[in-house]
C-alpha cells in the first residue's frame, strides 16, 4: 500500500500520481459506485490498476483521434465511466470538459450546446448507457460532433505510455454554474489541480487514509475537485452514489457514510436542509455518524440555522458539532479559497441587520430583538492567505468589519476564461488602488471579523432599497419562514421593471385554498415590511420545482427575473398586492462599500 501522504507529498501531475499508485498499490480500491445505496450487492468497485488500464486504453484512442491539446466534452451519467474518461483525457494530454448529460429540459440542452460552441470541441466521450441520449441531443441541436463510447473502445496496447504533460498545460475546462450570466469555461492547469489538492489537504487534514464519499455530481466543482480528484491525488478511496438517489431519499447519503466508514463528505447548504426536513426519528436512530470527521458546507451562502438544525437533528446518531465545516470556494479558484479548521465548532456571529445593510459588521448585543439580527457563519480563517475585501468601484482595500467584494491571489487560482480575454482581464487581473495586481475578483460580498471570513452574498444579486444594500438571501429567508407549507431555501428575490421587490416562493399547496394562499402571501409581505421596511412587495407563490437553479443548486435569480418580465412564470397567483410605495433603486447607496447588481461590466463566477 502507498504510504500516507502529506500536502507536501502531493507532487507531480495527477496522471503521474495515478500511474504511480497503480504500480505501488494496484489492488487498492480507488472508487466505488453504489447504483442503489440500499443494495450492497449492486456496488461497483474500481482499483487503481483497473483505472490506470482504462485510462491508457481511452487515452490511446483519443491520441489516435488527434485530441491532444484540444477540448473533449465528457458526458456521463452517475457511475465509474466518467473517472475513466477523465483520466483518459489527461493521459492523452487532451483538455477535459466535464458537463451534465443533456437531460429532458430544453434549457439544459441549450446550455450544453452553448458549452460546445464556447469551447469549440469536435468530440464528445460518453458510455453505452448514455450514448442514445447523447446522439439524440447532437442530432436535435444540429451539432458536428464525433461521439466516442468508452465501453466499446478497443483494448489497445497495454504498453502505451501516457503523453507527458507540463505543469502549466491545460488539464480541464470547468464551466461555471451560470447563476448570474452565461457559463464560462474556467481554464484549470495541471499545476492548479496540484496546488488545490495541497491546499485542501492542509486545510482539512486529509491524507491517503481519509475515506471520501458523497452524492454530488462529478461535473460539480466540489464533487469533482473535492470528492473525486482529492483521494486520487493521495492514493486514497472514494464512494459515490447518484444525486437522484439523494434527492429521492436523503437518508441514503447518511446510510452510505455510516456503512462505508466515510470520513469526508460534503454538500451545499440545501442538502443539509433537505435532510433536516425529510428524516424521521426512527431513521436517525438507526445511524452511527460518529466516524464522520468532516462535513463540508459551502456556498449559497452557508446558513447558521441549517448548521444548527442539522447538528441538533443528527446528534442522536453521534454527529459531533465540530464535524460541520463551512468553507468558501469557486471554480475560478479551482475549488478552495478558505475553509474552517477540522475539529472546531463553526464560528457564528449574530450581527445587526441594519448595520450590515450599511456595509458594516456590528455584533448584536445579547438582548437585541432577533428580528433585527442576522447570524453569519464564518468560512474559515484568512491568516496566511492573500485575501482582501475591496470596494470594487474604487479598488480600495477595506478594513476589517466593512463589507465589500472578496479578492484573492493564490497558486490554485485558474488561468482565466477560455476564449474570453476581456472577461479574463476584468476578473483575473484586478489591481487595487494602491497598485497591488493579479487578484481574482470573486463577485462575492464578504467581511473579515476577528480573522474569519464571512461571505454575505453575491454582488450582482444585491438589491438597493431606500438607500440600503439588501442581499436577496435575507429576503428569501424571511418569506420562507412564515408558514410550514413554504419551502425554505426555494425562493428567488429580485426587483421588477418598476423597481418593486418581487419574491417567487415555492410552496406545497396541498389542502390550501385560494384564500389561505393569499393570506400566506400577505403574511410574507408583512414580514418584509417589518424586517426591512419594504412596502408593497409582491409575493408570488409557486409549486415545487418552479425556482430555477444551476447544476450546483444556486438560485438563478436573474433568470427568474427574466421569466417574470416575459410573463412566463407559472405561479399560484395570490390576491393582488398594492404597488410598492418605497423605492428599490439600482443606484449605489451613499457610503456603501460595494456596488449593486449590474455594476460590473462582466462579473466573475456566474
Amino acid at each position: 500500500m502507498s504510504a500516507p501522504t502529506t500536502p507536501d507529498a502531493i507532487s507531480g501531475t495527477l496522471p503521474v500520481l495515478v500511474a504511480s499508485h497503480a504500480r505501488t498499490a494496484g489492488s487498492r480500491i480507488a472508487l466505488t459506485f453504489l447504483p442503489d445505496p440500499r443494495d450492497e450487492e449492486a456496488r461497483a468497485d474500481l482499483t487503481y490498476a483497473e483505472l490506470d488500464r482504462a485510462a491508457r486504453r481511452i487515452g490511446e484512442r483519443l491520441c489516435a483521434l488527434g485530441a491532444a491539446g484540444r477540448p473533449v466534452l465528457l458526458l456521463h451519467g452517475p457511475g465509474l465511466e466518467f473517472a475513466k474518461s477523465l483520466l483518459g483525457c489527461l493521459y492523452a494530454g487532451a483538455v477535459a470538459v466535464p458537463a451534465p448529460m443533456p437531460g429532458r429540459q430544453r434549457r439544459d440542452q441549450q446550455r450544453l450546446a452553448g458549452i460546445v460552441h464556447d469551447c469549440g470541441t469536435s468530440l464528445v466521450v460518453t458510455d453505452a448507457s448514455g450514448q442514445a441520449e447523447v446522439r439524440q441531443w447532437i442530432a436535435a441541436e444540429g451539432l458536428s460532433l464525433g461521439c466516442e463510447v468508452t465501453d466499446s473502445v478497443p483494448a489497445g496496447d497495454p504498453d502505451w505510455s501516457p503523453r507527458p504533460v507540463a505543469a502549466d498545460d491545460l488539464a480541464l475546462l470547468q464551466y461555471t454554474s451560470g447563476s448570474t450570466s452565461d457559463p464560462k469555461g474556467v481554464m484549470v492547469s495541471h499545476d492548479h489541480l496540484v496546488h488545490n489538492a495541497r491546499d485542501i489537504a492542509a486545510t482539512l487534514g486529509s491524507d491517503a487514509g481519509t475515506r471520501f464519499g458523497g452524492w454530488l455530481p462529478h461535473y460539480h466543482d466540489l464533487g469533482l475537485m473535492g470528492m473525486l480528484l482529492q483521494p486520487l491525488f493521495h492514493g486514497g478511496s472514494s464512494v459515490f452514489m447518484a444525486p437522484v438517489s439523494f434527492v429521492k431519499r436523503p437518508l441514503s447519503w447518511l446510510e452510505m457514510i455510516d456503512r462505508h466508514d466515510i470520513h469526508f463528505s460534503g454538500s451545499p447548504d440545501f442538502g443539509y436542509a433537505l435532510c433536516v426536513s425529510r428524516l424521521t426519528d426512527a431513521q436517525i436512530s438507526g445511524l452511527d455518524l460518529s466516524r464522520w470527521r468532516v462535513a463540508v458546507n459551502g456556498a449559497e451562502p452557508v446558513r447558521a440555522r441549517t448548521i444548527a438544525d442539522f447538528t441538533r437533528r443528527l446528534a442522536p446518531a453521534g454527529l459531533r458539532p465540530e464535524t460541520m465545516l463551512p468553507c468558501y470556494g469557486m471554480a475560478e479558484a479551482t475549488l478552495i479559497v478558505t475553509g474552517d479548521r477540522p475539529d472546531r465548532v463553526p464560528v457564528t456571529v449574530p450581527v445587526l441587520t441594519d448595520a450590515l445593510q450599511r456595509g458594516e459588521l456590528v455584533p448584536a448585543p445579547h438582548d437585541e430583538e432577533r428580528c433585527g439580527v442576522r447570524e453569519l457563519v464564518g468560512s474559515g480563517p484568512v491568516g496566511g492567505r492573500d485575501l482582501l475585501v475591496v470596494d470594487p468601484a474604487a479598488g480600495t482595500a477595506l478594513p476589517d468589519g466593512r463589507t465589500g467584494e472578496i479578492w484573492v491571489r493564490a497558486r490554485n487560482v485558474a488561468g482565466g476564461y477560455w476564449a474570453r480575454p476581456e472577461a479574463t482581464a476584468g476578473t483575473f487581473g484586478a489591481t487595487t488602488a494602491d497598485g497591488r495586481s493579479g487578484y481574482l475578483r470573486t463577485g462575492d460580498i464578504g467581511v473579515v471579523h476577528e480573522g474569519e471570513l464571512f461571505v454575505t452574498g453575491r454582488l450582482k444579486d444585491v438589491l438597493v432599497v431606500k438607500g440600503r444594500n439588501l442581499n436577496p438571501q435575507e429576503i428569501e429567508d424571511v418569506t420562507g419562514a412564515v408558514h410550514p407549507a413554504l419551502t425554505r431555501g426555494a425562493a428567488a428575490a429580485f426587483c421588477d421593471e418598476d423597481e418593486r421587490v418581487v419574491v417567487v416562493q415555492e410552496i406545497r399547496p396541498h389542502g390550501l385554498g385560494p384564500g389561505e394562499l393569499a393570506d400566506i402571501a400577505d403574511r410574507a409581505a408583512l414580514g418584509l415590511a417589518r424586517e426591512f421596511g419594504i412596502g408593497g412587495a409582491r409575493i408570488l407563490l409557486a409549486r415545487p420545482g418552479t425556482v430555477l437553479r444551476t447544476t450546483s443548486g444556486k438560485i438563478r435569480r436573474s433568470a427568474m427575473r427574466d421569466l417574470h418580465a416575459a410573463g412566463e412564470l407559472r405561479t399560484l397567483q395570490p390576491a393582488p398586492v398594492p404597488r410598492q410605495t418605497t423605492s428599490a433603486s439600482p443606484r449605489r447607496a451613499a457610503g456603501a462599500p460595494f456596488v449593486p447588481a449590474g455594476a460590473l461590466v462582466d462579473g466573475p463566477r456566474p
